[in-house]
């Protein structure tokens, strides 16, 4: 299950990498889509901070940034995109 993660937040932020590469940015969006790319990055980030945790706290406070980071790219990213 673990590798089952770790692999599908993979994958998760090369999908956001390659739709952000695709996107036809403009300056004023810059920051939107440097905002957007390191919260898809910082999911798998997060995972291996749960994982090496200290403390049972710890680890449910890396699970719950992963969770809040999954849900700020996927609603308000895929709007970003979208346009």
């Amino acid at each position: 299950m673990e590798q089952e993660i770790k692999k599908r937040s993979y994958y998760f932020s090369l999908e956001i990498i390659k739709s952000i590469n695709s996107f036809d940015s403009k300056r004023i969006h810059f920051s939107l889509i440097g905002q957007l790319l390191r919260s898809a990055t910082s999911v798998g980030a997060n995972l291996i901070e749960a994982r090496v945790a200290h403390s049972r706290r710890d680890f449910w406070f890396y699970g719950q940034e992963c969770k809040s980071d999954l849900i700020y790219t996927c609603e308000r990213g895929s709007r970003l995109l979208r346009r």
